[in-house]
Formats: C-alpha cells, sequence, structure tokens
C-alpha cells in the first residue's frame, strides 16, 4: 500500500514538473527560438538531411554522434523549418529526462517535500540546455539518468537477463556521445564489482558474473556496428575521432586559451562533400599532429596545460561561487561522520558519486566544456539533498536548518540557468542588475535575442537573391556576442549556399586566392569595411538596425 501511495506522489511531481515545463517553454520559446551560437548544431543538421536522403556514405561521421541526427531525420519529415525541428525535438528530450530525473529523486531522496522542490529545480536547467544548446549533450543526460535509474536499482541485478537491458543502455549512451562508450565500461564494471564482491551466494555471483558477460556481449556486438562503419570510412580503427582531433598540437589549449580549432578560428575551406555546408561537418581532412606525452617532453609539457585548464574549466563552471562546492563540503562532512560507510552500501550514493567521478576525470583528460559536464551538476543536485537529510536530518532543530540550508542551496542552483536564459549565457553582473532582469524578462529576452530574429529575417529575405550553391566567405568579427562562424554557417544554410569560412579584413586570402576559391558573396558583420581595391563587389544588402552587410562579386 505505501508503494502504491508513494508511486501516486510520484506520478503527481512528474505531472506538475511537465505543467511548468510547458509553461516555461511557452513563455521562453518566442524569444530563444531561432538562436544558435555553435556551429556543431550545423553539422548535425546537415547530417541528419543525408540520412533523410539515405545519402549513408556522407552521413557516416566520427566526429558527431549518430544518434540526434537519426532522430532529427525522422522529425524532418514532419517539420521543414530545422532549426525548429531541432528546438522541438530537444524539448521532447528534456520532457524525457525529468521524467527519469523525478523517478531517481523519487527513489534516492527520502523526503517527500525535498523531492517535489528538487525536481521542479530541475525545470531551469531544462528550459536553458533544451533551447540554448542545440547539440546532443542534453540528449546523453537524458540516456546516463535513464541508465543510473536503472542501474542503481538493487532488484536490477535480481533480473534474469539484467546484462541485455545494461548493454542497450550502453549502447544509447554511446551513440548519444562517444563518451559513453567508456562511461559504461568503466562505470558497468564497477557496479558489477561492487555487487560480485558484496554477496556470499555462489549462485548469486554466478548470475552476476554471466550477466556481466552477457552486457558486454551486447554492448560490444551492437557498438561495433557503428565502429566498423567510422572505421572503415577514415582508414583505421577509432571509437571515435574527437579525442586525437582535440589532443593534437595544432588544437590542444593550455589555460586562459581556447581551444585552437583549424577552420573555426581561420582561413578558407571548401565543404567535404556536395550536400556539406561547411568543412566543419567533418574536419577528418586536416592534418593534424597527435600529442604523444609519454614519449616526447615538449608534448608532456603541453598536456600538462591541457589537463590544467581542464580542471580549472571544471572548478569555474561547477565549484566557483557554484553549487558544487556545497556538495564538496558536505560530502567531506559525510565521510567523517558515523555514516560514511553509506558511500560503499548505498546502491544510489555509489552509483551516483562514481558517475560524477568517471565523466569529471573522463572529460578532464581530453577537453572540458561546460556542457560535457551538465550530467554532474545535475547529479550533485541530488546528492547534495541526500547529504543535507543524512547529515541534519534528526532532530527537528537539524531539519529546521536543513531545510534553511536546502532552499539556499535551490536558490542558488538555479541561478545560472536562469541567467542563461535571460542573457544566453551566465554572465558576470551585479545582484541589482539580475533582480531586475528577472522582474523584467520579456524585455531582457527581446533584447538579447533581438540579433537571433533579424539575423533569420534577413536570412529569409536573401534566399531568393542568393543562387543556390553559391560560395560564401566572412570576415571575422571579435565584438560581437554570436560566433561569426556559427552565423555565416546559419546564413548559408537557410539560403542553399556554401560557407568557406572567415578571414580576416586585410587577410591576404582575399587578394591572393580568391580566384581560387572564387567565392561569390562576401559577409560583413560590422557597419563598415574597406573592400579590397582588386576585388570588385556590390552592396546586396545593409541595415542600420542589423551590423550585417552582404557584398556580392559584380559579374
Amino acid at each position: 500500500m505505501q508503494r502504491i501511495v508513494g508511486r501516486i506522489k510520484n506520478e503527481r511531481t512528474f505531472l506538475l514538473g511537465s505543467l511548468l515545463y510547458a509553461a516555461g517553454i511557452a513563455f521562453v520559446f518566442p524569444y530563444l527560438r531561432f538562436y544558435v551560437d555553435n556551429p556543431d548544431t550545423i553539422s548535425y543538421i546537415t547530417i541528419a538531411r543525408k540520412y533523410a536522403h539515405a545519402d549513408f556514405p556522407n552521413a557516416v561521421n566520427g566526429y558527431w554522434s549518430p544518434l540526434i541526427s537519426w532522430m532529427l531525420a525522422l522529425l524532418m519529415k514532419l517539420q521543414r523549418d530545422e532549426i525548429i525541428t531541432f528546438k522541438l525535438l530537444q524539448i521532447l528530450i528534456g520532457w524525457f529526462a525529468l521524467y527519469h530525473f523525478v523517478k531517481l529523486a523519487h527513489s534516492f531522496i527520502h523526503s517527500s517535500g525535498v523531492r517535489v522542490i528538487v525536481s521542479l529545480a530541475f525545470i531551469p536547467f531544462l528550459l536553458s540546455y533544451s533551447l540554448l544548446n542545440l547539440t546532443p549533450d542534453l540528449l546523453f543526460l537524458s540516456a546516463i539518468l535513464l541508465y543510473l535509474r536503472s542501474v542503481s536499482e538493487k532488484e536490477f541485478f535480481n533480473h534474469r537477463h539484467f546484462g541485455l537491458i545494461a548493454g542497450v543502455l550502453g549502447v544509447l549512451m554511446y551513440f548519444s556521445k562517444a563518451f559513453g562508450f567508456w562511461f559504461f565500461l568503466v562505470h558497468f564494471t564497477i557496479l558489477s564489482l561492487k555487487n560480485i564482491l558484496q554477496t556470499k551466494e555462489y549462485a548469486f555471483k554466478r548470475h552476476l558474473r554471466k550477466n556481466y558477460f552477457q552486457a558486454m556481449v551486447c554492448f560490444i556486438g551492437i557498438a561495433s556496428i557503428w565502429i566498423y562503419l567510422v572505421s572503415y570510412k577514415y582508414g583505421h580503427f577509432t571509437i571515435s575521432e574527437n579525442a586525437s582531433f582535440n589532443l593534437s598540437r595544432e588544437v590542444a589549449a593550455g589555460p586562459g586559451e581556447q581551444n585552437k580549432l583549424p577552420v573555426l578560428s581561420g582561413g578558407l575551406y571548401q565543404p567535404v562533400n556536395t550536400t556539406a555546408v561547411n568543412a566543419w561537418e567533418d574536419p577528418g581532412f586536416l592534418t593534424v599532429t597527435p600529442l604523444h606525452p609519454l614519449s616526447v617532453a615538449a608534448d608532456m609539457k603541453l598536456y600538462r596545460e591541457v589537463l590544467k585548464r581542464n580542471l580549472l574549466t571544471i572548478y569555474y563552471f561547477d565549484f566557483r561561487r557554484q553549487t558544487g562546492i556545497v556538495f564538496f563540503i558536505l560530502l567531506v562532512a559525510f565521510l567523517f561522520s558515523r555514516k560514511r560507510k553509506k558511500i560503499l552500501t548505498d546502491d544510489y550514493l555509489f552509483s551516483l558519486f562514481f558517475a560524477i567521478l568517471i565523466v569529471y576525470s573522463g572529460f578532464a583528460l581530453i577537453l572540458v566544456h561546460t556542457r560535457y559536464v551538465w550530467i554532474c551538476t545535475i547529479l550533485m543536485l541530488l546528492l547534495t539533498c541526500r547529504l543535507l537529510e543524512e547529515l541534519l536530518w534528526q532532530s527537528k532543530s537539524q531539519k529546521l536548518i536543513a531545510k534553511i540550508l536546502f532552499v539556499c542551496f535551490v536558490l542558488l542552483s538555479i541561478k545560472r540557468p536562469v541567467k542563461e536564459i535571460l542573457f544566453s549565457g551566465d554572465n558576470e553582473m551585479s545582484a541589482s542588475v539580475l533582480f531586475n532582469s528577472i522582474i523584467h524578462p520579456v524585455e531582457t529576452m527581446g533584447m538579447t535575442y533581438a540579433p537571433d530574429v533579424q539575423l533569420r529575417d534577413v536570412t529569409r529575405r536573401m534566399k531568393p537573391l542568393v543562387r543556390p550553391g553559391a560560395s560564401i566567405v566572412s570576415i571575422i568579427d571579435s565584438n560581437t556576442m554570436r560566433d561569426g562562424y556559427t552565423k555565416a554557417s546559419l546564413f548559408a544554410l537557410g539560403t542553399n549556399a556554401k560557407y568557406l569560412g572567415q578571414v580576416s579584413e586585410d587577410d591576404p586570402v582575399l587578394q591572393d586566392q580568391s580566384m581560387k576559391f572564387n567565392f561569390d558573396y562576401l559577409i560583413y558583420f560590422p557597419a563598415k569595411i574597406q573592400l579590397p581595391d582588386t576585388i570588385h563587389w556590390s552592396l546586396l544588402f545593409s541595415s542600420r538596425g542589423f551590423p550585417m552587410n552582404i557584398y556580392s562579386r559584380k559579374k
């Protein structure tokens, strides 16, 4: 009976969360609907186009995980606007993530009130993740939540064929993001070893070993199909090309530096195939020099800087004036308390803690972007609530202190996603500015996302004037809030053109290589430009209200 009541309360929480999530989407979507500030988004869309048109040789790609493009390809048949389609898909994925987060909170947190509040606190994160980041990171987060909710239950390992279920969940994580391959191998192995070592019954040990073997066979068997396809395409064994690309001398960066991505940082490159919008769809055509830190002293020095940069990124994103520091303090207090053995005996504590550890350490070895470690932020939200219960939930006075700390923690945690929704990023600002923006969200979002609406309007107006397949080059603009490469790629995507890349205003490419690339249009985002005398251009578009000039080559 108690279990039935718990399920009813759980469903009520999810229903309430769904209503608030839908209300939040309805409120912010009109402002955020055209926002895109990541060139990866264009690649996932153009790859989805290939799947939709059965262009499988060009669709197989070792740099972009396939699952999000497969899902996009299915939805493209229902909605013609690809950016809106991507946003709608992200909204559905966010709803899926909400369901499994609520389930995980219900199983992990004891207090019903805390469960409800922390489940609702997840909604601002989902609004930010789903509408501001058109990448597979939200899909990966959802897949991990589903996986953790399943394998963290003690009863899961009693299932007759739990290994097959775990293997399929592992494939889902790998197809969502390449890091899921290693995450599953390490995390599921640790969980299986823990259960094997803790059980004393020989029959159950044999059951665990048998299903662990089934999980590995199922996982590797299905994953190897994709591994074979990408390995065949690139001519060598590979699970993903991202690690070797990011850990190359040309790309790796130290503290205070950005990754020097060759295609995005400047220069002109032809799109990699006839249906690609830009060369970023498959940067494998570039020749990069992989790091060998164990054998080359200079590479080891650079790799130490890479590790330092990645650790600092984790610190600034999740711990410096963020909720991670609260989690860390409570974790240390818990490890010195009488209940510290629970970190090993409680299945949920053990599973979620090691998930955070694996994600942080895994990405720290290669490259950390804030969206890569979203799952750590969300899991620390759950773990902090549970640690507060374990440490301060004995007497009435302790419960009162715990509730006050919990409210402060929730307010601190949602500060960042609220700022991201209002300003498209976690920008530094005074408390008064943030408060005024929160009480005037319509005006704030209207100003923040006006450039995206303007770019969409310009793209629609220019589409009849731009010849399909025409080539476009843009001038690097370091003063804009939006990424210039992404803006120009979006323009090319919307006008069925090709984007060759960006160059600086005084770059000799404009003079010396103009005949080689023979580009047709030049985009310049600020208001003025001094075009080289050797190239003859005519102004095609200019507007005082939007800093974007488009020049066409005179025939």
